[in-house]
């Protein structure tokens, strides 16, 4: 009959209904000894106690409605489309979903005695159904027998990232006898951003920290496209300048375009604080675990094409999400090999761990991978 009913404060404090229920039955009881209260009978289901218990319920729906309020006003517990409406004021709007893409190979089983083009919008799938169309026209010309073009995933999300291979159908009729097959795996498509990950994200908004501090000039610098993260460094070690940062590409190929990137953001009015000449430094790339061979085991009921080409993403992963200054160990790599479904036993030889300063981040050589790791029986 008495519900007790509570809410979390966004300090993690929690406000339990039957304990303003009992504040209460204090300030009766003390009335009580100072002759102010003639009621007696305050025992649950007396109209006393029935009347006291409203008067709870009306102060702990006011606190709560209070709480609410606090919850999505301040940025540290923000929730929902409170969430939304936060980033877009600060023009940083919800990731939403993305199609994954990559590239498939279309092999006729004998050269072609003429021109045959694949028609933009063509389909091709999976085994289970998850289908691609193509992104453009592509053709095989007389006298050759194969042709790469861009697909792109029918379907937004994470659902189209597949393994390399996965890709096996031509929906689409054509009259050839044809096979088609994507080299590599796809991992581009993303589901749209949760409710952590956003709130993550918008904790690390530049508008978030006060301009020409640490925190927005990495909060500045994180926003743009192709850095993983960086440093800010009040005094480089050059002493050239007064402050400088140190940046970490995503894809480590194209670090000149990103550092044009930055440089541009950075001499705009808006992040160009105080005139402050601003010094940018790549990250030294440092390559480990270009040697280590890699021993795995599997359950009997497994395909070790499909456990290795795991195994290999999960080593590329592991590399590509060092951070500046982040050690890296074969425990760790071992550890995400270990829970790879399927891995009965891994052994890296030789093992290793190092850490590396502010200004580093440790990365590695794939294109070896798949001749390192072997399948022990």
């Amino acid at each position: 009959m008495y519900e007790d009913l509570y809410f979390t404060k966004p300090t993690g404090e929690i406000v339990n209904l039957s304990d303003i229920v009992n504040d209460l039955l204090e300030i009766q009881q003390q009335a009580q000894l100072e002759g102010l209260n003639k009621v007696t009978d305050y025992t649950p289901g007396s109209q006393a106690y029935h009347a006291l218990y409203q008067q709870a319920l009306i102060i702990f729906q006011q606190l709560e409605r209070i709480n609410e309020s606090e919850i999505n006003t301040l940025p540290f517990s923000m929730t929902g489309d409170y969430l939304d409406y936060w980033g877009n004021s600060i023009g940083v709007p919800r990731n939403g979903e993305v199609s994954s893409s990559g590239v498939i190979v279309i092999a006729l089983t004998s050269p072609a005695t003429e021109d045959i083009t694949f028609t933009e919008g063509s389909i091709a799938s999976t085994q289970d159904s998850v289908t691609f169309v193509l992104d453009e026209d592509a053709t095989i010309v007389k006298d050759s027998s194969t042709v790469q073009v861009k697909v792109v995933c029918t379907i937004s999300g994470t659902v189209g990232n597949v393994l390399a291979g996965a890709i096996d159908t031509m929906i689409t009729d054509y009259p050839y006898d044809l096979t088609i097959t994507n080299p590599n795996a796809f991992t581009n498509g993303e589901d749209e951003e949760d409710n952590e990950s956003y709130h993550e994200r918008l904790l690390g908004a530049p508008d978030n920290f006060p301009p020409g501090s640490k925190g927005w000039y990495e909060a500045t610098a994180n926003s743009v496209d192709n850095i993983h993260d960086s440093y800010f460094i009040n005094r480089p070690a050059d002493q050239t300048a007064t402050v400088g940062l140190v940046f970490n590409c995503k894809d480590k190929s194209i670090v000149s375009t990103t550092l044009a990137a930055l440089t541009s953001l950075f001499n705009t009015d808006k992040y160009n604080v105080g005139g402050i000449d601003l010094i940018l430094t790549p990250a030294t790339e440092v390559s480990v675990f270009t040697s280590n061979t890699i021993q795995v085991q599997i359950g009997s009921n497994y395909t070790w094409s499909a456990i290795k080409n795991k195994i290999i993403t999960v080593v590329e992963s592991y590399f590509t999400s060092r951070n500046l200054g982040q050690s890296w160990s074969t425990d760790d790599i071992k550890f995400l090999i270990a829970s790879i479904e399927g891995v009965t036993n891994v052994v890296i030889s030789p093992s290793a761990t190092a850490d590396c300063s502010v200004y580093e981040v440790f990365t590695t050589d794939t294109s070896t991978l798949d001749t390192r790791i072997t399948e022990v029986t």
